[in-house]
């Protein structure tokens, strides 16, 4: 009796797994038309199943696949067979906790899980202490009992667990396109966070749409407390953000638009704001974009440099007026270290009646009148940096 029972479980268990064979083999040709198919009751789509990149297997309860498809065989190629493949898979995963078959009252494995494998190198490849190994990322899901795909039935083999139909999808190229994306969102981020320029878009009528999160630093208000506001809120008066327009409608970019905006704290805050229309599908101006820059130390600087330059321009003032005066009274000459003559003042000139070119480049000696002995121009020139006396 009870060889009869365990050849028609053998019977049975063959029986069901041609039919889960042929059932899916006829859902992977059939994924070429687009539509929705079912899976055990779930709904996918052709685009989530890719040619190619799907493949399919039977679980048995204690973990051991049996009946693989050729597509799986193909992915498991570079572990060295299925068994090799499953068991690092198993290693990340492991299997899903049974849960009750509504049709055989059984334990059924339903789920989806994704693991990710470094891919083994070639055996006749020397390894590159350089290289790295190519990560290949799998989907794996499990759809518990196929009852009604398959000629299956638990009351003509009482006690016997029906295995679990698998779905394994190759995502690796999904994941890898899922990485860039991420990568390349915390490199928006961390601009968005260090530069001081704040980005933003808004519609036509002013309506705040993306603001940067270095609004913060700026004005103090955080990119979720603006979103949905009008920026001529942050203007001292709505006419400025009116002039704003009529300049791009005019000529749909602007740069170095001077304005003040408001801050947090009630405080305002100097920035030259860049904007520029940007069309939408109809070719039409659908939204503004551009960045606003903080010009409040600029703005220092330049009343500082103003400030330095009237008092550069007093003294100047000063110094000429002082030059003149002595001019009226005193002879002045300046020469080089050597004794020559490079320029005189005018009181100089009209007491010695002499004119200018006759004395630039020359030497004092042509005024010497001889009254003085040489010992008298040595002491002049002993103190050179100040003397004072009387020469004829």
């Amino acid at each position: 009796m009870a060889e009869e029972v365990d050849e028609k479980r053998r019977v049975c268990t063959a029986w069901a797994l041609l039919w889960a064979l042929l059932f899916v083999k006829g859902m992977m040709q059939s994924m070429s038309a687009d539509g929705p198919h079912l899976i055990d009751g779930h709904q996918t789509r052709t685009t989530d199943l890719r040619p190619g990149e799907t493949a399919y297997g039977m679980l048995q309860s204690h973990g051991e696949l049996l009946a693989v498809s050729p597509a799986l065989q193909a992915m498991a190629a570079p572990w060295g067979s299925v068994e090799v493949w499953w068991r690092h898979v198993m290693a990340q995963i492991g299997l899903p906790v049974p849960t009750q078959c509504p049709v055989c009252r059984l334990g059924q494995r339903v789920g989806v899980v994704r693991a990710t494998l470094p891919e083994p190198l070639p055996t006749d490849e020397a390894p590159a202490w350089s290289a790295l190994p190519r990560l290949r990322t799998f989907e794996v899901t499990f759809s518990g009992h196929p009852h009604d795909l398959l000629a299956w039935g638990a009351r003509d083999t009482p006690g016997m667990v029906p295995p679990d139909l698998l779905l394994v999808s190759d995502r690796t190229h999904d994941q890898q396109q899922h990485e860039t994306v991420c990568r390349t969102i915390r490199q928006y981020e961390s601009i968005c966070t260090f530069i001081q320029d704040v980005y933003y878009q808004m519609d036509l009528q002013g309506r705040i749409l993306f603001i940067s999160p270095s609004c913060r630093k700026l004005i103090l208000y955080r990119p979720e407390e603006l979103l949905g506001s009008f920026f001529a809120e942050l203007l001292p008066t709505p006419d400025t953000f009116q002039e704003l327009l009529d300049i791009l409608q005019t000529t749909r970019e602007v740069h170095d638009f001077y304005l003040l905006l408001h801050c947090k704290q009630g405080q305002q805050l100097p920035v030259v704001i860049t904007a520029k229309l940007v069309a939408g599908g109809d070719g039409q101006a659908a939204t503004i974009e551009g960045i606003f820059r903080d010009v409040s130390e600029r703005d220092r600087l330049g009343t500082l440099l103003e400030e330095r330059t009237q008092t550069y321009r007093h003294t100047l003032s000063l110094l000429e007026r002082l030059k003149a005066a002595t001019d009226q009274h005193v002879l002045i000459s300046v020469v080089d270290p050597v004794g020559n003559i490079l320029s005189v003042n005018d009181r100089f000139l009209s007491v010695c009646r002499y004119d200018e070119t006759e004395v630039i480049g020359k030497n004092h000696r042509i005024f010497n009148s001889g009254h003085h002995p040489k010992s008298f121009f040595q002491g002049v020139v002993a103190h050179c940096s100040e003397w004072c006396g009387l020469a004829r």
